[in-house]
C-alpha cells in the first residue's frame, strides 16, 4: 500500500505503470528471499483451520510474522527510495 501512496498515480489519466513495477520488484524481491509471498508456505501452516491456529499459538509463530513484516517494511522503504 505504501508503495501505491508514494508512486501510484493522482489522477485517473496517469499512468499506473510506475507503481506496478515498483511493487513487483517489491514482490520479487521478498519472494527471492523468503521463497514466497503466501503466508501458508512462509510459516507452513493453514491459518483457516483451527489445528493451524492452535499450531500458531503454541509455536509462538507470531514472532515469526512480525520478522516478516519488519522485513517487508524495509524492503518496500528500498523500492520507494529507488
Amino acid at each position: 500500500m505504501a508503495i501505491g501512496l508514494f508512486a501510484g498515480r493522482n489522477t485517473a489519466t496517469e499512468s499506473v505503470l510506475p507503481a506496478y513495477a515498483k511493487s513487483q520488484r517489491f514482490v520479487q524481491a521478498f519472494a527471492g528471499r523468503f521463497g514466497s509471498t503466501n503466508c501458508r508456505d512462509l510459516i507452513g501452516l493453514d491459518l483457516g483451520t483451527d489445528a493451524g491456529q492452535a499450531q500458531f499459538k503454541e509455536n509462538n509463530l507470531m514472532q515469526q510474522c512480525i520478522g516478516y513484516a519488519e522485513e517487508a517494511a524495509g524492503m518496500a522503504l528500498a523500492v520507494i527510495e529507488e
